[in-house]
């Protein structure tokens, strides 16, 4: 039986984790380094030498497990880093910055570097992005970004989180407002029109002007069967916009709530009627739309 060599003189902390190869000995101390002993003609102690060791040498950090064979050895590496906050996806108006947040767990110290592109790509590396917290250029398109997270022992790579920028220059009442003129509050109408300046802003509708109809009202067949539908385009996004609401209505007094929408893509929409034309007891049929508006007093 080949004799197993042992610390002489040396008193160690160990874990449960000790495995014994041909002639030679691997341990994982309680702070998960890991250390080797014995015969290392063939390489197996890990150390990066030939040379056999009579007491153990540390060979290496952060052990889970270890296992020697007869003339090999496996360890199992504990990781000593984690990505405890990742960045998140965020939008913003077009030109406008933000600003992204990456947080690391365990053994520091930890060093940053934010990457523009899909997790991973190298090759747009952010000049002085180097902290947990990383402020974008000013963006006129939608881009990705993510960061790696580094410490001497290790390193991990966050997923993109992509910053949408919303191609609409003025996006809040205010700012269309001021763009384009309007004189008057989202509730004040042009003359010669009878829509308000909230529906021409909510609807992107030519902001002065005659204004045939803010909406389109036509009509589709469904498994033979005619419904009313009602077609208009919201903004894409709309700060001041809380919803678009299409309602229902069989005597133009009481109306019926049937599609609510919030800004978004695609901003063309068309909602049908959940009755078709010609239901029995319901001789007659009304659309409409309502925004609803947080800069409406």
């Amino acid at each position: 039986m080949a004799q197993r060599p042992h610390p002489s003189g040396v008193i160690f902390h160990w874990r449960n984790t000790v495995s014994a190869g041909n002639n030679f000995t691997l341990y994982v101390k309680i702070d998960g380094s890991l250390w080797a002993m014995g015969d290392n003609s063939s390489g197996a102690l890990g150390d990066g030498t030939y040379n056999s060791q009579g007491t153990p040498v540390q060979v290496g950090t952060a052990m889970a497990a270890v296992f020697a064979g007869g003339f090999h050895s496996m360890s199992l590496h504990l990781p000593t880093l984690t990505l405890s906050t990742a960045p998140q996806p965020v939008s913003i108006d077009y030109g406008q910055t933000t600003t992204l947040t990456a947080a690391a767990g365990g053994s520091g110290p930890f060093a940053y570097q934010w990457y523009q592109g899909l997790g991973g790509d190298t090759s747009l590396p952010q000049t002085g992005a180097t902290h947990g917290s990383f402020t974008t250029p000013a963006l006129t398109a939608d881009t990705p970004y993510w960061v790696r997270i580094s410490n001497p022992q290790d390193s991990i790579d966050s997923p993109a989180a992509l910053v949408i920028v919303h191609s609409e220059t003025a996006t809040s009442f205010a700012a269309w407002a001021a763009a384009n003129g309007v004189s008057g509050g989202p509730d004040a109408i042009s003359p010669g029109t009878d829509v308000s300046n909230l529906l021409r802003y909510a609807l992107k509708l030519p902001a002065t002007g005659p204004i045939a109809s803010p909406t389109a009202l036509e009509t589709t067949t469904d498994a033979g069967q005619k419904y009313l539908e009602l077609a208009f385009t919201r903004k894409g996004y709309a700060p001041d916009i809380t919803a678009y609401v299409v309602e229902a209505s069989n005597d133009l007094s009481h109306w019926t709530p049937i599609a609510t929408l919030a800004p978004g893509l695609p901003e063309a929409q068309v909602v049908r009627d959940t009755l078709p034309i010609g239901t029995p007891g319901v001789p007659l049929r009304f659309l409409r739309l309502q925004v609803v508006s947080s800069v409406l007093p």
